[in-house]
């Protein structure tokens, strides 16, 4: 019970701050986009989309509701209790990476039906979510307010993002190969196409593994100076 009402704050937080219903108006979008495509541009167009909700819409989603904790005091109380920065940014992760996975299992079920790869669509959709969470908590917690949070955030995701664009046939840039994107791509295009060997998901998997797990020590480090430095809690 320690460790599941913290989860189940988080989730109270994003309904009484709309992002579920947020959620659903974009899923149904998404839907209706997809399946007015012909074959031929579909996997190119869901990989996009899919890449692009548990990133861009989570990154901006943790940084409204951190700045709306901020805002409200409540990370006061909640870390002069006994919950650590490690607790409080896994359920933060958990909670968002549920919607991101529901919302992205329902969007390429109801578009392709069950002709893809859930292993791989799960693996892809969890590290995109929890990197971009992980983000989204490191840079806003500096930000006072959403307008301070909105000018280094267009430089952070245009970087994040940018290499998708090799994606798109005829166009390669070889920098891009390297960022975190791409690796995350790769595992969203085996799981509509189903065309990769082991050892390839292995690799864009441990290295989308290897980003998060350093996107979660620089969230920590700049939790802990911006946030519970401030107010004396638990680390």
């Amino acid at each position: 019970m320690k460790y599941i009402r913290p989860l189940f704050y988080e989730i109270k937080l994003q309904f009484r701050g709309g992002f579920y219903f947020a959620y659903i108006f974009v899923t149904i979008l998404y839907i209706a986009f997809l399946r007015s495509i012909p074959s031929g541009f579909k996997d190119i167009l869901a990989v996009f989309i899919i890449y692009s909700d548990p990133s861009i819409i989570t990154f901006y989603f943790v940084a409204g509701m951190i700045l709306l904790e901020k805002n409200e005091k409540t990370l006061d109380s909640v870390f002069l209790s006994s919950m650590s920065i490690n607790l409080y940014l896994i359920n933060k992760v958990l909670s968002l990476g549920a919607i991101s996975l529901f919302t992205s299992f329902v969007i390429i079920t109801a578009s392709y039906g069950f002709d893809y790869n859930p292993f791989m669509l799960c693996i892809a959709v969890i590290l995109s979510s929890a990197f971009y969470t992980l983000a989204g908590i490191a840079i806003s917690v500096k930000s006072p307010t959403i307008n301070r949070f909105i000018y280094p955030s267009i430089g952070f995701v245009m970087l994040f993002t940018l290499p998708a664009v090799n994606y798109i046939p005829q166009i390669h840039f070889f920098v891009f190969e390297y960022l975190p994107a791409m690796s995350i791509i790769r595992l969203l295009d085996y799981s509509l196409r189903g065309e990769f060997t082991f050892t390839d998901s292995l690799i864009n998997s441990l290295y989308g593994f290897s980003m998060v797990v350093l996107a979660f020590i620089f969230a920590r480090y700049r939790f802990k100076k911006y946030i519970i430095e401030k107010i004396g809690g638990v680390t």
